[in-house]
């Protein structure tokens, strides 16, 4: 394939690139076809607290466009249990709008304030390839041999063993019954939370560096500890050189 994926260093350039009008009919002569993506990512939302789960997120989107037009899309986040929350998702095509309302820090939409604060995707964890354990890649992996994500065996030939695996589930880091990809392991649970909790608190200091350190994100009602009523089962033996809780921990202590 002769494919060419272009990214951008800031979002004013990622706005020219998104804009079909942009786009000529040709690129040196040579027709082309071009793949856009279908939504904008995180860098250009903002969120919306405290709005009622009854309100329909359509009628609040059009009362919010007639003041602000470049609010493309608005949609209501639900929690891990597929309810909806009180929180809103605004997607907005203009850097400058998005810079303007999350200095207002709030919204006033039909003689009701809605809280503004800054969106941040749920963070990614990237699991090793070879170990399955989480915060590297396999190039930098620095376990010897390969391990089987289905039964959580190391051995030096994974194209050999994959043969006579009996394919018993096994997670190696905390030996439950899933494969080393499932994103449902207690493990990779506990480092996304930690990690999200860093970020945000990160992102809290830098923007309002004379307030207290306590960030209102942290509400435990908005998001509950993950498994606190079985908090024995994010721990469990495991003989593999493991580093995942020391990454954990060591973001829980930049919180």
């Amino acid at each position: 394939k002769r494919d060419l994926f272009l990214f951008a260093n800031d979002r004013d350039t990622f706005l020219i690139l998104f804009n079909e009008h942009n786009w000529p009919a040709t690129i040196d002569s040579l027709t082309y076809e071009k793949i856009i993506p279908n939504h904008l990512p995180a860098q250009f939302s903002i969120l919306l607290r405290s709005v009622p789960t009854d309100l329909d997120v359509r009628t609040l989107l059009t009362s919010i466009q007639k003041d602000y037009s470049d609010v493309i899309s608005a949609f209501r986040i639900s929690n891990r249990n597929k309810l909806p929350t009180t929180f809103v998702r605004l997607d907005i095509k203009n850097v400058n709008v998005i810079n303007e309302l999350l200095n207002k820090k709030f919204l006033y939409v039909n003689n009701i304030r809605f809280a503004i604060t800054e969106y941040l995707a749920p963070a990614r964890v990237l699991i090793c390839s070879k170990c399955f354990q989480v915060g590297h890649f396999r190039s930098s992996c620095k376990n010897r041999l390969d391990f089987c994500k289905f039964c959580g065996v190391g051995v030096n030939d994974l194209i050999q063993h994959k043969l006579n695996c009996d394919k018993k589930l096994s997670c190696l880091r905390c030996k439950g019954e899933h494969d080393a990809n499932d994103m449902r392991c207690p493990i990779i649970k506990d480092y996304r939370s930690a990690l999200t909790k860093s970020i945000l608190n990160t992102v809290g200091v830098n923007n309002h560096p004379q307030q207290n350190q306590t960030n209102y994100w942290f509400n435990n009602n908005d998001f509950p500890v993950l498994n606190v009523k079985n908090p024995t089962n994010h721990h469990h033996v495991n003989n593999l050189p493991n580093d995942s809780g020391k990454k954990i921990e060591e973001l829980s202590q930049n919180e």
